[in-house]
């Protein structure tokens, strides 16, 4: 390309151009003829050589599919896209062979995703360069596959004839190339294509591959508020924060596919999940207005092939609204034949949504009836369900898991509860074993390992609810509670066991010595005047007796460290902190010996020990 005074291209450290939209739309068309150029196909009196020659056709542009997955035109529901783009451009490498095709990818993710696929599908590996490293000439046909913009004018110069675009994504960092093709579409100067190389059921069974978690709105102890991803929790990690965020507890919170949604007043905000917290945005990938006057306050709701339900609230108890997420446009359903607020919802089968339970606003009556939609229908009309709930509640949750519909905890009008029932199809409502620590407002789903998970939620007097309890349905005996992992306990225990291996260290300092083996840093010898002979012949003098002081200062720091997060660590957790016990218990017995560490007194057994130990544990304090 060659670059006018006009078009005010910045150059960078590294020396590519950055020309964001419209700048490149304009630096594109001065510079590329918007015309198709007719060239009579002749024989060059030169030598074979790489030409410049453009034949002039119209880059094609391929989008991932818009109807399995969220893409609503040029949208993808992992926000950047790169997962789909990658796939997208290696199952259109495949099935439309291109003999000598060069792809060119700046995203190493991309890259490493698009070989991963080619390989599954037993193809050869095309030419991939970075666009930094590709002169072109080389090839008649390039494809750019989700070529960051920095690099996107240099991408799309590499094409002698053919260019191949496989572009989509909502993140912010993709919507100036995003508004380009939309723009060249618009203009008649490219050619769009929906990949059609996989089926909707391959899309979904790529969408569903990812992993499974489970997400909460939650404030943690350190004050940050936001949507977190609680569960599971590999390798004993704390919870993730995806995204900072207000919320309340008349909120409406749903966890699908590769997206987070919160619906809160009078909007429902969108958030796509990346492979990683730290990815994720300040704020939310998209907001979308809920139609007036509906209100998402205490209202429930589900999500049913690319569509959220919203049901009922405090002020439209009996509405019902569904909003197309691939168009986003909102469409009114029939009214619920009950008003309902504080209800549960869940999906019966991939077509009809169960409402359960709630509260009737205007006259402060809770229901225990259910009711029933068939979204198959066109004008689709609510049934009552034939078996009531035991019991009148709200506040309470809902699963869907071996055909049965399962409902936990909640509130009764006078106490939260801990009772569970399923029901199937033909009901009735049939008790299971109560749940260990009564709750409501809290969620339950199967673990897809033949149980059922309760998390989080609130019992009396609003004190929040840590523990997770999970139900076999195979054994069906009892509730257990599941192990604990909590931010805080994670921070106790490193701070801990940096206390036990300094103390270790100490405590070996006289064994070793006979031996020969000096453990403390030379630096910290030096420091304090001590040569290593007077350390291995045992000197009590007051130069060791300081670098001592200087070591055991630095396990005590760590063990206040330790005290200071203990008291906001679960309880179920703090039994694996016994061994505080016995390093706090050293560090007392050295200070007294005025830091002494061959001292007689430190060379016996302590007997009172185990007695210590054995109280510890029973109180839970170290």
């Amino acid at each position: 390309f060659l670059v006018s005074c006009a078009v005010e291209v910045r150059i960078l450290e590294e020396g590519y151009r950055d020309v964001g939209f419209p700048r490149l739309l304009r630096y594109v068309l001065s510079h590329e003829s918007p015309h198709e150029l007719r060239v009579k196909p002749g024989t060059l009196n030169t030598s074979p050589q790489p030409t410049s020659l453009v034949f002039g056709e119209k880059p094609i542009l391929i989008t991932p599919p818009l109807q399995t997955h969220y893409h609503g035109g040029f949208k993808c529901i992992s926000g950047r896209g790169r997962e789909c783009i990658a796939v997208t451009a290696a199952t259109y490498l495949h099935s439309h062979p291109h003999g000598n095709v060069v792809v060119l990818i700046s995203d190493e993710k991309v890259e490493e995703i698009f070989k991963e696929t080619i390989r599954l599908m037993k193809a050869v590996i095309p030419r991939i360069h970075h666009p930094k490293y590709y002169r072109g000439c080389e090839s008649h046909e390039v494809m750019c596959v989700g070529v960051e913009d920095s690099w996107m004018v240099e991408a799309i110069s590499r094409a002698i004839r053919t260019l191949i675009i496989v572009d989509g994504g909502t993140h912010s960092e993709v919507k100036s190339r995003m508004g380009l093709w939309i723009e060249m579409k618009r203009r008649c100067l490219l050619q769009h294509h929906v990949s059609d190389s996989l089926s909707p059921d391959d899309w979904k069974a790529l969408n569903q591959k990812k992993k499974c978690g489970v997400f909460a709105l939650g404030k943690a102890r350190d004050g940050r508020n936001g949507m977190w991803e609680v569960y599971p929790l590999q390798n004993h990690l704390s919870p993730s924060l995806w995204i900072r965020n207000n919320h309340d507890v008349v909120d409406l919170f749903l966890a699908y596919a590769d997206r987070l949604i919160h619906g809160r007043e009078r909007e429902v905000r969108i958030l796509y999940l990346e492979k990683d917290p730290s990815e994720t945005p300040d704020s939310w990938n998209e907001v979308i207005p809920i139609r007036d006057p509906f209100l998402v306050q205490r209202t429930t709701g589900v999500i049913c092939e690319d569509n959220l339900f919203l049901m009922g609230g405090k002020r439209n108890p009996q509405e019902v609204l569904r909003l197309d997420l691939n168009t986003e446009k909102w469409i009114p359903l029939s009214s619920m034949k009950i008003g309902r607020q504080g209800a549960a919802s869940v999906m019966w089968n991939h077509h009809t949504i169960m409402v359960l339970g709630g509260e009737e606003p205007s006259s402060r009556k809770l229901l225990s009836s259910c009711e029933y939609l068939d979204t198959r229908e066109k004008s689709p009309n609510w049934f009552t369900f034939p078996h009531e709930i035991n019991y009148p509640v709200d506040n309470h949750a809902v699963a869907l898991c071996s055909d049965h519909i399962y409902i936990s905890g909640g509130w009764d009008g006078t106490e939260t509860m801990g009772k569970v029932f399923k029901c199937g199809v033909n009901g009735p409502w049939v008790p299971l074993p109560s749940l260990n620590v009564k709750r409501r407002l809290h969620g339950m789903m199967g673990d897809g390992d033949g149980g059922l998970l309760v998390i989080g939620g609130r019992s009396k007097k609003k004190i929040e609810v840590l523990e997770t309890e999970r139900y076999s349905l195979d054994r069906g005996e009892r509730w257990e509670k599941q192990d604990i992992t909590s931010m805080e306990a994670d921070h106790a225990a490193s701070h801990l066991g940096k206390a036990q291996g300094i103390v270790t260290v100490v405590r070996s300092i006289p064994y070793h010595s006979r031996r020969g083996v000096v453990l403390l840093p030379p630096d910290l010898l030096l420091h304090f005047g001590v040569s290593p002979s007077d350390v291995l012949r045992g000197s009590r003098e007051k130069p060791l007796r300081d670098a001592i002081f200087e070591v055991a200062s630095a396990a005590y720091q760590q063990l206040e460290k330790f005290h200071a997060l203990l008291e906001r660590s679960p309880k179920m957790a703090r039994i694996a902190f016994l061994p505080a016990v016995h390093v706090k218990d050293y560090l007392e017995r050295l200070r007294k010996v005025d830091f002494d560490v061959f001292h007689p007194a430190l060379q016996r057994r302590n007997n009172l020990l185990p007695l210590v130990l054995w109280w510890k544990r029973r109180i839970l304090k170290f």
